[in-house]
């Protein structure tokens, strides 16, 4: 993702959302800390990047991303309060913010977790998994990357499941489009066949971190 920089001039989406600064930026949208000016909150808006809104498919992904995670509503997800569209037509999500680091980049920075620490990740990582399997929801693409530790307390770390843009229902087959679409490196082997995925597809992915 880009460093952080700040958008200029200040845009203000629906007249109540207003860009602070760019947080990060994927290949399917860019994320900004905002503030919704109605009740004076900062909140974290994801904006859907040109090149992806050219694209059916991205658009459809990216109303899945918050439309699944949404009906999750777990601490261990992140939580989605508002989807809209810009006057110009190009879909945002509206997230809570969060402070913190990826999984990836605390294997980086650190090196090999204390055990107590890398368990306390782990369990909840499984926690926020096993709230979106309740709802038939197989996250599909989780990585590292895909996992943000943040510290809301000195003591203890909050992992939040992030990125549902490929998520799918636990009973759907598996579409060519999702393989494309998945990190390659973190395939699960009936992805790379392309045979039907569910909640083990997941769990597998968590234990290969």
């Amino acid at each position: 993702m880009s460093a952080a920089q700040h958008p200029n001039p200040v845009s203000v989406l629906d007249g109540k959302y207003a860009l602070i600064r760019e947080l990060g930026s994927g290949g399917t949208g860019t994320v900004y800390e905002a503030e919704n000016l109605i009740v004076g909150k900062k909140i974290a808006l994801k904006l859907m990047n040109a090149g992806a809104f050219a694209e059916q498919d991205s658009q459809t992904r990216f109303v899945t991303e918050a439309r699944a995670a949404a009906r999750i509503s777990h601490a261990n997800v992140v939580d989605i309060h508002d989807l809209g569209v810009t006057k110009s037509g190009v879909p945002y999500i509206v997230m809570e913010l969060l402070r913190g680091e990826t999984l990836e980049e605390v294997i980086d920075t650190r090196g090999p977790l204390a055990p107590a620490y890398a368990c306390e990740l782990f369990l909840q990582l499984l926690a926020g998994l096993s709230a979106a399997h309740a709802q038939g929801i197989v996250h599909c693409d989780l990585k590292p990357g895909n996992v943000l530790v943040t510290h809301p307390r000195p003591d203890r770390p909050l992992v939040k499941v992030l990125d549902f843009g490929i998520a799918r229902g636990v009973e759907a087959s598996q579409p060519k489009s999702d393989v494309v679409m998945c990190t390659a490196m973190c395939m699960a082997p009936e992805q790379v066949t392309r045979d039907p995925v569910d909640f083990r597809t997941d769990v597998s992915k968590a234990f290969a971190m």
